[in-house]
């Protein structure tokens, strides 16, 4: 195994050449250190064949990371608007009643529909009330 000290200085030297370089070429290790790869800021460190020195390449996000994020905040969007309506609706009829979800009618809807629903029903039927 290799000393602490050597350690340090060849993650150091990794992750400093990966970032004032962009991840396209990583300095050579320490004299007697073993070079491994190592991800630094969104990269992936390979070691050339005689190791002295290696090549970073960008490791993307798979796309569908980005879908479903965008699928939770369109449905957070979705599940405040409907919210909202329902509070409105819930302080027309009376400030007594605080609207509360039916998640049995759709089910949909996932969890941050849901929350952000409950949130936003709670907030505008209080406000429509005076209650807040």
């Amino acid at each position: 195994m290799m000393p602490f000290p050597a350690r340090r200085a060849l993650v150091t030297s990794l992750l400093a050449s990966s970032f004032a370089l962009g991840g396209a070429v990583v300095a050579a290790p320490p004299a007697g250190a073993a070079m491994t790869a190592v991800p630094a800021a969104g990269r992936t460190v390979t070691p050339s064949p005689n190791g002295t020195s290696g090549t970073g390449t960008t490791t993307a996000t798979p796309p569908g990371n980005d879908r479903d994020e965008r699928g939770e905040r369109g449905e957070r969007d979705k599940g405040r608007t409907d919210g909202r309506q329902a509070g409105l609706a819930a302080a027309a009829k009376n400030c007594v009643n605080s609207p509360v979800a039916n998640k049995n009618k759709n089910q949909s809807h996932g969890n941050a529909y849901w929350q952000a629903w409950q949130q936003a029903a709670d907030r505008a039927f209080d406000n429509a009330c005076n209650k807040g």
